[in-house]
């Protein structure tokens, strides 16, 4: 394992070639980096941009949430390309 960087809420490693893991210190933070960089590769009106992560989660309430945000608790993995890290972390 590789520390890439350190970021001032996670630690970014490198496992392997194109295998990064990222540690924090609570999974409530790693879900809210990880909606960020997730959406930001998948979402038809977010991909390619950076995204401000008040207006997703109001957005998410709405369609899916039912009124509740409860995004973290939805997602067990994630699966980003280094393109949208960098975008989303430079």
């Amino acid at each position: 394992m590789r520390l890439i960087q350190e970021y001032p809420e996670f630690t970014l490693y490198e496992l392997s070639p194109q295998i990064y893991y990222i540690e924090v210190d609570n999974l409530v933070k790693l879900g809210m980096h990880m909606l960020r960089l997730s959406e930001t590769q998948d979402h038809p009106k977010y991909r390619g941009q950076y995204i401000e992560l008040i207006e997703y989660i109001y957005e998410y309430q709405l369609e899916f949430g039912k009124g509740i945000f409860d995004y973290c608790k939805q997602f067990c993995g994630f699966n980003v390309g280094k393109d949208v890290f960098q975008l989303v972390y430079n």
